[in-house]
């Protein structure tokens, strides 16, 4: 008999693919001196807000109750000796207050907030977007419902909490408009209390549905039950949270700082306003960059930043947002058992400024102009010329690959590329062969070149593999053309094929 979706899922056969599809995602974007892969038995350091949490999804529709997510510390503590690994966070990233849920019990010692409206129920995700949900036991839009928990401080200092709701919320002296729920919802109205160590403390919100809000949807989706955001953490002087990781920093053998973003900042609804890290990130890394040389960066974003602190940091992985074994996955290319193998699926520009839609984002009447034509992402990089921090399809491995005897056979209807790559390191790894295709002489403003295709080979150290490429010959040689409406293909163009492990 299936009990519930934790015990379907939780199988080692799904685990062990969630882990490896997690780990294939990682790309290594530097790694000098060949400082990566880790010792397990140096002595290691944690510094990072994404470490301790496991940052396993974006926000909005990308976001999922994991039945298990493991975060990346507790993985590197599993590989490491428990007296090797040391932690601090270093600084916050979060954009509200981290949700309260996980950190609070129920009046019966569970996990989770106790919401009541007139029957009972028990949430861990104190994220509550009610989308269409009505009340079993009612029969009107409009219901009130008290969610309490009871928070257990951790130590002495001041604890802030915030609520930010679709609807109305106790806590609220005033209401103004934010991002949350999609525009829909307040800014997250905060407070503080002072906290002692092993004292329990009584949360109560006291939430009325979406017809009670006086804030305006217009131009907003609209949810008929509304929703509600509790956060909570304790207050940190950020400068002192800096100093005591650095100072945990200076004596490790190895540091590895988890940090990025998170679905407070990535999801629908709303847009970041700078390609900075958030908060008091970049502080934090170059100051322990500074104190050990030996710094690993481990960077959890769907999307370009930027990196000032790029030359302090002689290890630079990119996460992305692994799921459910993002820490494992993690763990697993930090010390090797994983050998590095992804590839960027995009552009990391400099600045935001380099970006082909930083002159045309903003609309005018309702209406947005694409005037980048067809020189979108890795396509408006190549023809500009502008230095990049990576380019598309980037990524670096704990080998090294060569590319021999590149040939190409037209067809009528397919090109087919055949080349061979050969394992010229010292530790099995797989790479991603790239076809790229320029046309050399066109008709129109065309891209410089184009991705047409690519295959992933896993080699043993030494060994070599014959990889081919098949290409539709009308897909590498046509454009829409606009006085016709019809794809045209360039038939007498001359067309230069490369293959390549980046752009």
């Amino acid at each position: 008999m299936i009990k519930n979706i934790k015990e379907v899922c939780t199988t080692p056969e799904t685990t062990a693919l969630l882990r490896k599809l997690a780990a294939d995602s990682i790309v290594l974007l530097k790694n000098e001196r060949r400082h990566l892969p880790l010792s397990a038995s140096q002595k290691t350091v944690v510094i990072g807000p994404n470490a301790k949490t496991a940052v396993y999804c974006g926000g909005g529709s990308s976001s999922l109750a994991a039945y298990r997510a493991i975060s990346p510390l507790e993985a590197i503590q599993s590989r490491c000796s428990s007296q090797n690994v040391q932690y601090a966070i270093g600084a916050y990233s979060h954009k509200e207050l981290p949700i309260l849920g996980p950190q609070v019990r129920t009046s019966t010692g569970v996990e989770g907030i106790h919401r009541e409206i007139s029957d009972e129920i028990i949430l861990t995700n104190t994220d509550m977007l009610l989308l269409d949900y009505r009340c079993p036991r009612l029969h009107s839009e409009l219901w009130y419902a008290d969610i309490e928990g009871y928070l257990t401080a951790e130590r002495d200092g001041v604890y802030e909490i915030g609520v930010c709701v679709y609807g109305t919320a106790r806590l609220f002296a005033s209401q103004v408009q934010g991002t949350a729920f999609f525009g829909a919802g307040t800014r997250e109205e905060r407070g503080t209390f002072p906290v002692k160590e092993n004292t329990i403390y009584h949360i109560k919100v006291e939430f009325g549905s979406a017809p009670l809000s006086k804030l305006s949807d217009e131009g907003v989706v609209s949810f008929g039950g509304g929703g509600v955001r509790i956060g909570g953490c304790m207050k940190v002087n950020p400068e002192e949270q800096i100093r005591a990781a650095v100072a945990l920093a200076k004596d490790a053998d190895q540091v590895i700082i988890c940090t990025g973003l998170n679905g407070d900042w990535e999801g629908e609804g709303c847009d970041r306003t700078s390609m900075d890290l958030p908060g008091h990130l970049t502080t934090l890394i170059t100051s322990v960059a500074s104190s050990n040389p030996n710094t690993t960066l481990i960077l959890q974003t769907g999307s370009p930043i930027t990196m000032p602190w790029l030359s302090q940091i002689p290890c630079l992985i990119q996460a992305w947002y692994g799921g459910n074994e993002c820490g494992n996955a993690i763990a697993d290319v930090l010390f090797g058992s994983v050998n590095p193998s992804g590839k960027l699926p995009l552009t990391f520009p400099k600045r935001v400024e380099d970006n082909p839609a930083f002159l045309n984002y903003r609309s005018e009447g309702g209406r947005t102009l694409y005037g980048e034509g067809v020189y979108v992402g890795y396509r408006y990089y190549e023809i500009s010329a502008v230095e990049v921090l990576f380019p598309f399809g980037f990524g670096l491995s704990y080998t090294s690959f060569a590319f021999t005897d590149l040939k190409v056979e037209a067809g009528d209807e397919e090109l087919r590329v055949s080349l061979g790559v050969q394992n010229i390191g010292d530790v099995a790894g797989a790479e991603v062969v790239q076809l790229y295709i320029s046309p050399q002489s066109p008709s129109i403003m065309r891209p410089k070149k184009e991705l047409h295709g690519f295959t992933k080979v896993f080699l043993e150290p030494g060994a070599s593999k014959d990889v081919e490429i098949l290409a539709r010959k009308k897909d590498a040689t046509s454009f829409w053309d606009e006085s016709r409406s019809m794809w045209k293909s360039e038939q007498a163009d001359d067309f230069r094929v490369e293959s390549a492990s980046a752009l």
